[in-house]
């Protein structure tokens, strides 16, 4: 855990500091993945700037109504203290899909065609992510006692305020990652049976399918507060089943409409 760093004076969250350098990267190299493909820089940075603003709101408002609306009812100006943490990803992702969609019909492009393009950047900057919630100590798992295992803080024992826990955040890393490069190598691809799938929608279906099955992986092991369960499960968990299902539809029908054509 390094919650914070300090140079000289000033001490800065390392869970700011992570998501600001991935959405740095992020302005300069979508574009750059977008001419490498074909497609327009300029449109790029527009959606990525789309997908960056909604995101942000949607994680914020997700993670005050659902996590800690107590808190935040009771000192409504903590809302604004982003720097502090307190985001949502589905919740950020969901707003994000749906501006993005409007956007791009509004702008007379193509929804699945950027879906596909964007979608290995999206599972590498999920799993980046994960690295500020290591640092930052919160999304932690399970106490355990394996080799990997690391002291995250107990609310629930104050003789032993710090227990080994499952490190969640690293292990969803370790599965966005390996998942980001292997969607990279699909989009990459060219003259092979792979490529009928690109620019259909499929890229960015099996990224949605993916995620929710890794995500539910990293829920089974967390335990860390983060709001009330529905039918004995975490809201993140039911999200993840609805993303399984609603990536295993999307490709089987975005598989269809590829045939046809």
């Amino acid at each position: 855990m390094l919650p914070w760093l300090s140079v000289l004076s000033i001490h800065i969250p390392t869970y700011f500091l992570v998501i600001s350098a991935i959405c740095t990267l992020g302005v300069f190299l979508l574009p750059w993945w977008a001419e490498k493909n074909g497609a327009s820089e300029n449109t790029a940075s527009k959606l990525f700037l789309v997908i960056l603003v909604t995101g942000i709101f949607g994680a914020r408002l997700f993670h005050v109504i659902f996590e800690d609306w107590e808190l935040y009812v009771s000192h409504p100006i903590s809302i604004l203290f982003l720097w502090e943490g307190g985001f949502v990803f589905f919740g950020g992702a969901l707003a994000a899909g749906v501006a993005s969609w409007f956007w791009l019909k509004k702008s007379g492009e193509d929804f699945y065609y950027w879906a596909d393009l964007f979608a290995p950047w999206m599972a590498l900057g999920y799993g980046l992510g994960r690295v500020g919630c290591f640092f930052n100590g919160c999304c932690y798992g399970t106490e355990c006692h394996l080799p990997w295992a690391v002291k995250f803080p107990s609310h629930m024992n104050v003789i032993f305020p710090f227990v080994p826990r499952h490190p969640t955040q690293l292990y969803a890393f370790g599965l966005e990652v390996v998942f980001a490069l292997i969607l990279f190598a699909w989009s990459l691809r060219r003259n092979s049976r792979l490529e009928p799938f690109k620019n259909t929608g499929l890229l960015f279906c099996v990224w949605i399918f993916g995620h929710g099955i890794f995500r539910l992986i990293m829920e089974h092991f967390r335990d860390d507060e983060r709001g009330g369960l529905y039918w004995g499960w975490s809201l993140s968990s039911l999200i993840a089943f609805a993303l399984i299902g609603v990536g295993f539809w999307g490709f089987w029908a975005r598989l269809q409409k590829s045939k046809k054509h």
